[in-house]
């Protein structure tokens, strides 16, 4: 069995230490950690990584829900969002790409392998099915 690779976007320092560390202890391919959008959109049409981990809130001139939105249409790849509780309340307010899950800060290593494992399933899933 192959390790999924994971992209992880995101932009506060020692979360994404913790997250990269929690991910391949759990024996995921985690090779590079990006903090903009842009970068991250360039990367998943040079990678094409299982799995997307991404801040919702980013630096940079788009945020995390419009580079998930361009992942979902343009490259099928699942997208799992990091996000603040406070965040996710504002954002139900408006209108915004579907996520295969979501994941609160903080949180714990098991939380993030049962996000991981549920997105890349889910993802699984609805291949099999469009097939």
């Amino acid at each position: 069995m192959f390790a999924s690779k994971i992209l992880v976007v995101e932009n506060e320092n020692l979360l994404t230490l913790n997250i990269k560390n929690s991910l391949q202890k759990l024996r995921y391919n985690v090779r590079e950690i990006l903090d903009y959008g842009e970068e991250a959109i360039k990367k998943v049409a040079d990678t094409h990584p299982h799995l997307v981990l991404i801040d919702i809130c980013l630096s940079g001139k788009i945020n995390g829900i419009q580079v998930a939105d361009i992942v979902q249409k343009i490259f099928q790849i699942p997208v799992l969002y990091l996000t603040e509780y406070s965040e996710y309340i504002k954002l139900h307010e408006k209108p915004f790409s579907e996520p295969f899950s979501y994941i609160f800060k903080p949180f714990a290593e098991t939380d993030l392998h049962i996000a991981v494992e549920m997105a890349l399933y889910k993802h699984q899933s609805n291949k099999k099915l469009q097939e």
